[in-house]
């Protein structure tokens, strides 16, 4: 497990808001840390390393964003701007990407920030996270008191969040970040910290959590964020696909396997008759069709191999191939779409659409709720962990036996 902390400190130079981050980064263990307004000179960077412990400090360009990190995470800085500073983490080899934010207060400034963004989700192929002060919030429901928000504002976040591909991490704790910590009259409260991760993010580490920790020594609230890889390899059963019904040969096979004589009682002639159609449409599958996701690939190199010949030979038999080839294509795309459709199960999901990237993080967004990540014992404490939750959990049933 690596855990990270991202903060925006408001300020070193406070002995709670340090002494808080120390204390933090012994009990939590932490490996990563960014720190947004350290309000601090650069000078100073080398001895709050020493104190807490780590192998690597940074400073970006502005001095705005400080990192620190265990040396093992093979840290290097891929981009560092006024608004956002992205760093490359590579792990057993395997490298992710994190961008660490910190927005301006005013929403012109801010546009930058949302193009810079878009430039980099253009050429990400890695898990990607996003995460830190945004200064906005996407919904009315993540301010409290103060005047109405004004929606129009935020618009330009989400659908840079839209266009980026990125969806925001559940999160644990208080639903707001930040408190301007004035009178009961005039405080107000909002959401304006907060982690987001592309769908190779959500895939790889399906497990990531973020908490919000109560705000001390700032006025924002520490983002938490602990991340692993636990997704294993789901036992396979057998799931019928909308979209062999539109391929010839499918009736063929259905009645060929329920024609299939088998002997018993009702029920369980019933039981084998469908078991029978199961593996045999199974074996049909991927003997005739395959994968549908190759075959798209196989198909575009195919298209583009074609598309090469017809610029050095534009003739009509080059012609018709490069129809038929891309109508082959056209065909696939819209088999692959039809998977996506049925796993996300979004009923309203109209055929002229066309965004399987935003099914797969549907599917994604589903499969991590479907994760166990903390227990709540009887006495009111916290469990983290497959293995302290499964020994907490053995434990718990098996003294509700002797009840």
């Amino acid at each position: 497990m690596i855990k990270s902390l991202i903060w925006n400190i408001r300020g070193t130079r406070s002995q709670g808001a340090f002494d808080r981050l120390i204390q933090l980064k012994r009990s939590e263990k932490l490996v990563f840390i960014a720190l947004m307004e350290p309000l601090c000179q650069n000078s100073t960077l080398r001895s709050f390393k020493r104190r807490l412990g780590l192998d690597f400090a940074y400073a970006n360009c502005i001095n705005k964003v400080w990192i620190f990190c265990e040396g093992y995470l093979n840290f290097s800085i891929v981009e560092d701007v006024s608004q956002q500073v992205t760093v490359k983490v590579s792990i057993n080899d395997d490298p992710i990407f994190l961008t660490l934010v910190y927005a301006k207060c005013k929403a012109h400034l801010r546009e930058p920030l949302w193009d810079n963004l878009k430039t980099i989700a253009s050429g990400m192929n890695s898990p990607w996270m996003v995460a830190g002060d945004f200064n906005i919030i996407t919904d009315p429901e993540e301010k409290k008191g103060g005047k109405i928000h004004n929606m129009s504002k935020s618009l330009p976040f989400i659908h840079c969040i839209m266009d980026c591909g990125l969806m925001d991490m559940d999160y644990s704790g208080s639903p707001f970040t930040w408190c301007n910590g004035w009178a009961p009259k005039n405080r107000i409260w909002a959401r304006l910290d907060r982690a987001l991760g592309n769908n190779d993010w959500l895939q790889k580490f399906s497990d990531t959590t973020v908490t919000h920790l109560v705000r001390t020594g700032s006025d924002h609230a520490p983002l938490l964020i602990s991340f692993f890889n636990t997704l294993q390899e789901p036992q396979k059963y057998f799931r019928f696909l909308d979209l062999w019904t539109g391929h010839e040969g499918f009736m063929d096979i259905v009645e060929q396997a329920w024609n299939i004589q088998v002997v018993g009682g009702p029920m369980w002639k019933l039981h084998l008759k469908l078991k029978n159609v199961c593996k045999m449409l199974s074996n049909w599958s991927k003997n005739s069709l395959g994968n549908i996701f190759d075959k798209t690939k196989e198909l575009q190199s195919k298209l583009e191999y074609i598309e090469q010949n017809s610029l050095i030979d534009n003739s009509e038999e080059n012609r018709m191939e490069l129809n038929h080839i891309n109508a082959q294509l056209i065909r696939h795309i819209k088999t692959e779409e039809a998977f996506w459709r049925q796993k996300s199960g979004l009923k309203w999901f109209t055929d002229g659409d066309n965004n399987t990237r935003f099914l797969r993080s549907v599917i994604n967004s589903r499969r991590r709720r479907l994760f166990l990540k903390r227990i709540k014992k009887q006495d009111g404490t916290w469990i983290e962990g497959n293995e302290d939750i499964a020994t907490e959990a053995i434990h718990f049933f098996s003294k509700s036996i002797y009840y």
